[in-house]
């Protein structure tokens, strides 16, 4: 899959909504983990019908940037 930066969700471009299995393989971890991210209220979903669950591909981007440390150089 490939990744696109974080935008806002009326540009047709960014509005993607992925599976939960998406959003396992763009962590890189498995369903039960993206499972636990929206129960935990980190992670918003969007209910489909009953059992349906989905994410928006920018909201786990948006994820991603917050939980990633970004080291910055010593000053020396």
């Amino acid at each position: 899959m490939e990744l696109i930066e974080a935008g806002e969700r009326d540009n047709p471009i960014v509005a993607q909504i992925i599976t939960l299995d998406q959003a396992a393989e763009v962590f890189g971890v498995c369903k039960r983990t993206v499972e636990h991210m929206i129960d935990r209220g980190e992670l918003p979903v969007i209910e489909i019908g009953l059992r349906g669950r989905r994410v928006w591909l920018d909201d786990v981007i948006d994820y991603l940037k917050r939980r990633t440390k970004r080291e910055t150089p010593a000053t020396a």
